[in-house]
């Protein structure tokens, strides 16, 4: 039960990370494209 549960877990928390850098490159992609406006 317990290696059933930490599976999940593992796969949650890489999700939760590629999220999170996909949101970082977002935010960084945005703050480019701002600058290069003005």
């Amino acid at each position: 039960m317990s290696h059933s549960s930490t599976k999940v877990f593992d796969s949650f928390e890489s999700r939760f990370k590629i999220y999170f850098i996909l949101n970082i490159l977002a935010l960084f992609l945005s703050i480019l494209v701002s600058v290069a406006s003005v």
